[in-house]
């Protein structure tokens, strides 16, 4: 992990200069991205501001916990093109991007950060976990701990299912972590990528409702 990190590092600082995206304009202060490609994100609201909702009720059978998600961006290109290429091409120059988008949200006022985990069979055939590297780059910029309190069987896409099959394919999909629990946070922030019917969310809060987890927010890039 840690050669992982500082690969990463390398790659930022190599590209510092020039837009990631664009990769013509010089990137703006503090930012990844240009002026003009930062300008023409999808973004739900503006750029300084994210949508927010909460879960379907039905997502989370006997559970009365609201869960507030808020997503900077809309599924769109290059949103989608950028999280994909990072996730399944192993471009991880393209974190900058990516963590950049998220930081638009003011600092939280939580205890933790908890990344939705992959399951070892993921970590294996991908050799890292997307969300565990954003959420350690949020961490270090909000000075929030990072924690893991959750594990992940191992399950079949989610992609082309239905949102009732989403719902049934994550069952029991969770689980917790106990070498991490020693202490536990009661308010957190999950940090995930993408969000379409909730069910990955809505799975791992009824794992971190049985911890005792009162209050549960989540942050993701970008909205399907």
């Amino acid at each position: 992990m840690q050669t992982l990190i500082k690969a990463i590092r390398s790659l930022a600082q190599g590209h510092a200069s020039a837009c990631l995206l664009c990769q013509f304009y010089p990137a703006a202060a503090a930012r990844s991205l240009c002026a003009n490609c930062w300008h023409e994100l999808p973004w739900l609201l503006q750029a300084t501001a994210c949508s927010h909702h909460s879960l379907p009720h039905h997502s989370l059978p006997n559970q009365s916990m609201s869960h507030s998600v808020q997503a900077a961006c809309h599924y769109v290109w290059p949103v989608d093109r950028l999280i994909h290429q990072y996730k399944y091409q192993q471009r991880l120059e393209l974190l900058p991007i990516l963590h950049d988008i998220l930081l638009q949200m003011p600092k939280p006022a939580v205890q933790a950060l908890v990344a939705v985990p992959s399951s070892p069979e993921k970590l294996v055939t991908r050799g890292f976990n997307p969300t565990l590297l954003l959420a350690q780059q949020l961490s270090k910029m909000w000075q929030i701990p990072l924690w893991q309190p959750l594990n992940r069987h191992h399950r079949p896409p989610q992609q082309g299912l239905s949102q009732t099959e989403r719902f049934i394919n994550l069952q029991n999909a969770f689980y917790i972590n106990t070498d991490q629990c020693r202490v536990i946070y009661h308010k957190i922030l999950i940090i995930d990528d993408v969000m379409t019917t909730g069910s990955t969310l809505a799975a791992m809060q009824q794992q971190l409702n049985n911890l005792g987890v009162q209050q549960i927010q989540s942050l993701v890039i970008a909205r399907a």
